[in-house]
């Protein structure tokens, strides 16, 4: 691989992640603008209340938009810091504050609290609402609820596609569209201009990496981390191995 192309490629690694918390970017005109639609999964009830569901089929009811949020997933985390003002973020995720993990550590580092999916803390925030994952402790979820706690469970992105589908739904629930789009607009020109360099790469220079993660685990061709490989012109040397529900391929160090 080229110099330049590498280059290009580590910037598509270390940007997904920094565009979201970064709403003042200059907007240009995109030669391939990609449709802006919200999923179906919100309609206008009773003067003005709306009511969405979440990944797990869960619904809310919102009078209005909320003030108070507190997320417990770094992905939530990344795209929240780019999407509304930081004093409506009243908690982050732990791994937002870890430089190992997070791209956006010293965006998050401007908020005071950051904890893991903890019951008694998050009550004692008392939010208006919770974005975490859908893999997210079932009973801790149940219990948050009980206290009449708003919980999102939001679906984990495999693909492009449903990041932007997470980014407008987000942007939706808190009545940020505008700066939503702005996210997408960004990331969808980002991708234009790795297309072309990464598209000077003669397939038989393009080179295979895998990826191996703390817990013991590589991502096969249904993950995020399949298709950012594809926009950076290297082969997923776990593509073809079997896969969770969540695109991770278990792997030992052997």
């Amino acid at each position: 691989m080229s110099r330049p192309a590498y280059l290009w490629f580590l910037f598509l690694m270390s940007s997904f992640s920094l565009l979201f918390a970064s709403g003042k970017q200059q907007q240009r005109e995109s030669t391939s603008p990609v449709p802006l639609e919200f999923p179906e999964d919100s309609q206008e009830i009773n003067q003005g209340e709306k009511t969405f569901t979440d990944a797990l089929g869960h619904t809310i009811y919102l009078k209005q938009p909320p003030d108070r949020i507190a997320s417990s997933a770094l992905f939530c985390d990344e795209i929240l810091l780019g999407l509304i003002p930081l004093e409506k973020i009243i908690a982050l995720s732990t791994l937002a504050g870890n430089q190992a993990y997070s791209n956006v550590y010293y965006q998050a580092m401007e908020i005071d609290v950051h904890l893991d999916f903890q019951v008694e803390p998050l009550i004692e925030l008392n939010p208006d609402i919770i974005f975490c994952a859908d893999w997210s402790d079932a009973s801790k979820v149940k219990q948050l609820r009980s206290a009449g706690i708003g919980v999102f469970q939001i679906k984990t992105p495999r693909s492009m596609k449903e990041i932007r589908e997470t980014v407008l739904l987000l942007g939706k629930i808190l009545s940020a569209e505008e700066q939503a789009e702005q996210i997408i607009k960004t990331m969808d020109e980002m991708l234009l201009r790795i297309d072309a360099v990464v598209d000077t790469i003669p397939q038989e220079n393009r080179l295979t990496a895998l990826d191996y993660n703390s817990w013991g685990a590589s991502f096969g061709d249904s993950s995020t981390w399949n298709e950012i490989l594809d926009y950076g012109g290297i082969i997923n040397a776990a593509s073809s191995l079997e896969q969770d529900l969540f695109g991770q391929v278990p792997m030992t160090r052997e």
